[in-house]
C-alpha cells in the first residue's frame, strides 16, 4: 500500500548507466541511509556514486515507513544489552540521536522542503508481558541518559475508534526527543 506522500511523487524516467564511471565510494541504496551516507561523503570530497536498483522514492525501507526517522531502533534496549552489553547498547541509541540530529542540520542547511518535524514516540503495550518489555526498556533509557517516560491510561485512537473502551490499559513510552508528550485525560 501506497503511503499519502508517494500517490503524488512524480517519476522521471532515467537512462540506464552507459560508459565507465569512476568513484572512490559507491553506495547501494537510494533511501534516507544511502542518499545521507553520499551527501557526507561527497562533502568531505569524495567522489561518490550513489545507485538504486528501483526509484528513488516508490520502494524499500524509507517509503514505506513514510521516512520516520529515530534513535529508537527496532531491537528493544534489553535485548540489545544481552546481544552486545550495555555499552555498545547504549552507543546504538547515541548513534541513532546524532543521526536524527544530523538528518535535521542537513535539512536546515541546505533548506530542504521535507516536512521535517520532531515529534514524540509511542510504544504501547497490550499485555502485561508488553509492560514488563517496556518498563525494563524505560529503566534502561534512563540509565543511559534518555528521556524515557513510563504513563498509563492513554486512550488508544485508530482509524477514528477509541480502542481504550475494549482495553483495561493502555501503556506509553515515550522517547521525546526533547518534545513535550500531550497531556493524558
Amino acid at each position: 500500500m501506497a503511503t499519502s506522500w508517494q500517490k503524488d511523487i512524480k517519476e522521471k524516467a532515467r537512462a540506464p548507466l552507459k560508459g565507465n564511471l569512476e568513484a572512490e565510494v559507491i553506495i547501494l541504496g537510494g533511501g534516507i541511509t544511502g542518499t545521507v551516507s553520499a551527501y557526507l561523503l561527497a562533502n568531505e570530497g569524495k567522489r561518490v556514486i550513489l545507485l538504486e536498483a528501483e526509484t528513488f522514492d516508490k520502494k524499500g525501507a524509507t517509503p514505506d515507513t513514510t521516512a520516520f526517522i529515530t534513535h529508537v531502533i527496532d531491537t528493544a534496549l534489553p535485548e540489545l544489552v544481552k546481544l552486545f552489553g550495555r555499552e555498545k547498547a547504549k552507543g546504538v541509541w547515541e548513534a541513532g540521536k546524532q543521526a536524527v540530529e544530523k538528518i535535521e542540520d542537513i535539512v536546515k542547511k541546505e533548506k530542504i522542503d521535507c516536512e521535517f518535524t520532531r515529534v514524540p514516540q509511542y510504544e504501547y503495550a497490550l499485555s502485561k508481558g508488553e509492560l514488563k518489555e517496556i518498563k525494563e526498556e524505560v529503566k534502561l533509557a534512563k540509565e543511559f541518559g534518555f528521556e524515557a517516560e513510563l504513563r498509563t491510561g492513554a486512550p488508544l485512537l485508530f482509524a477514528g475508534h477509541n480502542l481504550t473502551q475494549k482495553l483495561k490499559q493502555v501503556n506509553i513510552f515515550v522517547p521525546s526527543e526533547g518534545i513535550e508528550p500531550p497531556s493524558l485525560p
